[in-house]
């Protein structure tokens, strides 16, 4: 199972682009855990309707920190086995989960894939 980490921090200018390219890969995400981290634009507004129309979306609140703290909060909430990093101003192509899978799956004692 996979779970997708986005921190976001007054982000709703880019997070629905970002999010879309997560539900598009060629590889099922099964969760997406954003961590809203203090956003005072209309981000939570954003995030209350994805997480309502999106099942595999979940909200957490952040330590309001940055975005590593952030990112901690939803790795101690996640329930894949295999986590994947975005962040809500990033972009993934279509096929990066499914190589990162493939290379994980070829080489078992590789423990972190990036690129």
């Amino acid at each position: 199972m996979i779970t997708v980490v986005m921190p976001i921090r007054n982000g709703s200018n880019y997070l629905e682009d970002a999010l879309q390219s997560v539900l598009q890969q060629k590889h099922p995400v099964e969760e997406i855990l954003i961590v809203n981290d203090g956003s005072t634009d209309e981000t939570p507004k954003l995030l209350e309707r994805l997480e309502s129309t999106i099942p595999q979306v979940h909200i957490l609140n952040g330590p309001e920190r940055g975005p590593g703290p952030a990112r901690n909060v939803a790795i101690q909430a996640a329930r894949g086995n295999i986590i994947a990093f975005i962040d809500a101003d990033d972009l993934w192509p279509a096929d990066k989960l499914e190589l990162q899978i493939g290379r994980l799956n070829a080489e078992p004692a590789v423990n972190v894939v990036s690129g």
